[in-house]
């Protein structure tokens, strides 16, 4: 959907190009939308999650806990670093990183509380790269939902 918004503003531009600015013909013009599939999201029950949390590892248990209880986006936890976190405060901070090309939807930076579970889930991560939830070779996940579906099955 958002690639179908961004086609049309566009193609909007390029007809106005067209109207105030001499531009012979829209190149985006026949650009056709792309076709959206729905796919209804998958809730857990709290049994669920509970027998989730009993099977999965440390860092399956912060990962699925910092989903639970803070609701932040897939992307915003692949790109969450120890700079973000203050462990003393309870706080994580949703922060662009565009140096690494990421900026938080609509461009919200907040700041985040922290229960004291998932304090306690994150402390046990070690801190052996910039990323809080690296992959096991130290890079930043590009997919972590991945990790919550297998828990999951």
């Amino acid at each position: 959907m958002t690639l179908n918004s961004e086609i049309t503003m566009i193609r909007a531009f390029f007809y106005w190009c067209v109207e105030f600015k001499g531009l012979r013909e829209n190149s985006a013009a026949n650009i056709k939308p792309r076709k959206v599939i729905e796919k209804p999201p998958t809730v857990y029950t709290d049994m669920e999650i509970e027998r989730m949390l009993h099977v999965a590892d440390s860092t399956e248990q912060a990962i699925l806990l910092t989903f639970l209880y803070t609701g932040i986006r897939e992307q915003e936890l692949c790109y969450l670093t120890w700079d973000d976190i203050d462990l003393k405060k309870k706080v994580l901070r949703i922060s662009a990183k565009p140096e690494e090309g990421f900026t938080p939807k609509a461009w919200e930076e907040r700041l985040i509380e922290m229960s004291d579970r998932l304090v306690e889930a994150i402390k046990t991560q070690p801190a052996t790269s910039r990323w809080v939830f690296p992959t096991v070779r130290g890079k930043r996940h590009a997919h972590i939902y991945k990790i919550v579906e297998r828990v999951a099955k």
